[in-house]
């Protein structure tokens, strides 16, 4: 357990010196882990569709490959034209709605009066 934690961190501590050091290599990577909700929501629905098209076809590399790729493509120029997501907009919205919050101004002026 010890060897693969330290394992872990290891590929951890590569891949954050790689992101300093390539960043236009690295960016759809981070696209995908800011739109994370609607990447894997997209993926779910689109993994439902291709069972309902064909309940029989089997998945493997090719299928992992079109998935990643599109997600890497989709996510990247996603965030280059339009930054959230839209599960994160509606995530961002409802919480805010929730917690009484109408914009980040508010909020700020909130935190500033509790000083």
């Amino acid at each position: 357990m010890v060897g693969s934690t330290g394992v872990a961190v290891a590929v951890l501590g590569v891949c954050l010196v790689l992101a300093d050091l390539l960043p236009v290599l690295t960016a759809p990577f981070e696209a995908v882990g800011a739109l994370a909700l609607t990447v894997y929501s997209a993926h779910i629905v689109l993994i439902w569709a291709l069972w309902t098209v064909d309940p029989l076809r089997e998945g493997g590399s090719a299928t992992w490959l079109l998935f990643a790729g599109t997600a890497l493509v989709g996510a990247a120029a996603w965030r280059a034209a339009r930054g959230r997501g839209p599960l994160e907009r509606l995530l961002t919205w409802s919480s805010r709605a929730a917690a009484g919050e109408r914009s980040p101004a508010r909020a700020d002026h909130r935190a500033g009066a509790r000083r």
